[in-house]
């Protein structure tokens, strides 16, 4: 990717506290240390069982409404066991225009794309490929070509 350690710094299962006082942590986390030096992760990753999918969904709006947009991209990954297939949701927040019973502005998260990966089917198949993650989300700042440009997943990777 053609970047330093510290703007691409892993935080692991870091918890963090909302607002309200509310927390989460995610399974993974990264930040640019350099951009944002203890804040939020720009990117977030929740992974769980397939059943669980509702609840992710929710883990992804609580990273993006609870950080007021601070963080960039929400991945969540559900796997199920049988069949054998893995969903992967990437969300990004969606600002919301200011009202009189909201006057600071609200960030929603918005799910821009999906893939789904079935490793039953022989050979497996893989709908919504390449998971595309946009180089400022991930980073922080934009990207400067020709080394750094967006992250691409293909089929075979995935």
């Amino acid at each position: 990717m053609g970047v330093g350690d510290l703007e691409f710094q892993a935080l692991g299962a870091t918890t963090c506290t909302g607002p309200t006082a509310s927390s989460k942590e995610g399974d993974s986390s990264w930040i640019n240390d350099l951009v944002r030096p203890g804040g939020w992760p720009l990117l977030v990753v929740a992974a769980g069982m397939s059943e669980s999918m509702p609840r992710l969904r929710c883990d992804a709006s609580w990273w993006i409404s609870n950080s007021n947009g601070e963080v960039q991209m929400v991945l969540i990954i559900a796997v199920s066991r049988n069949p054998k297939k893995v969903e992967i949701e990437k969300y990004v927040p969606m600002q919301f225009p200011q009202t009189q019973a909201q006057p600071g502005p609200v960030y929603q998260a918005h799910k821009v794309w999906t893939t789904m990966i079935d490793q039953q089917a022989n050979p497996p198949t893989v709908l919504g490929a390449p998971l595309r993650l946009e180089f400022d989300k991930v980073i922080g700042r934009p990207a400067i070509p020709p080394m750094e440009h967006k992250i691409v997943f293909t089929t075979a990777e995935l």
